[in-house]
Order: C-alpha cells, then structure tokens, then sequence
C-alpha cells in the first residue's frame, strides 16, 4: 500500500505539470490543506473550496507556476514526502521564481486528505519524522 501512495502522489504532480492544474479527484472533498512558514504564518484551507481559493490566490501572483519534482517518498509513519522545485513566472512582472520546497501528503483510500506546504525543508524533514 505504502507504494501505492508514493505513486499516487507522483503522478499527481505529473499531471499537475502537463494541464498546470490540479486533479481534484485525487483530493477527498474534505481535505486540509495547509501552508506552512509564509509571511502570514501558518494558513489552512479546507476542502475544495479551500484548495480552489489558494488557487485563485497563486492565479493573482502568478501568470504561470509548475512544480518539478526532486524525490517523492514514503515517511516512517506512512505519509509521503515530496522534495519539489515550485517554478513560477510573476504576473505583470515576468521575472521567474524558483523556490524549493517539500510537501507531506497524507493518502487514505486512495485520495489525499491532508497536504502540508514547507517553505523550509529541514522542518518538513522534522515533521515527517525524517529528522530530530
């Protein structure tokens, strides 16, 4: 099963960055969807309407964003761990952004129902129990 979500979550992101969008059926309607060291602090969205109002928000800084992914596996306490590169072109401004960051998913029946965003990566490591 383990494998299974490490899959689930890779191919998630490949399709992310052949449409540029989401496949919300890989979302529960109910998932929590929080980010994690922005200039706000901590942020949680919740269900689908939560993720498509972050959506929304990325579409107002962003002309155009895709994430290129380093490592995707699975964490001690069976969640999966993504190492990404997020790419982003500055609406108006053009200029190009490329930020790392890790992701943690949470997997249950084949649908994720928590994401977390680090800006940091050590702390994603510390949360995903891959770090002390």
């Amino acid at each position: 099963m383990s494998q299974e979500k490490v899959e689930i979550v890779r191919e998630g992101y490949e399709g992310w960055q052949r449409r540029r969008q989401l496949d919300f059926d890989l979302l529960d309607p109910e998932i929590v969807w929080v980010m994690h060291g922005t200039p706000a602090g901590e942020v949680t969205y919740k269900g689908w309407e939560g993720v498509r109002k972050w959506f929304a928000e990325q579409d107002d800084a962003w002309s155009d964003q895709w994430w290129e992914v380093e490592d995707v596996r699975e964490t001690p306490d069976g969640r999966v761990l993504a190492l990404v590169i997020a790419h982003a072109i500055g609406r108006g401004s053009e200029v190009p952004v490329r930020l790392p960051l890790a992701n943690i998913w949470t997997i249950e029946e084949g649908r994720a129902t928590r994401f977390e965003m680090f800006i940091d990566r050590n702390a994603a490591l510390e949360a995903a129990g891959l770090r002390k």
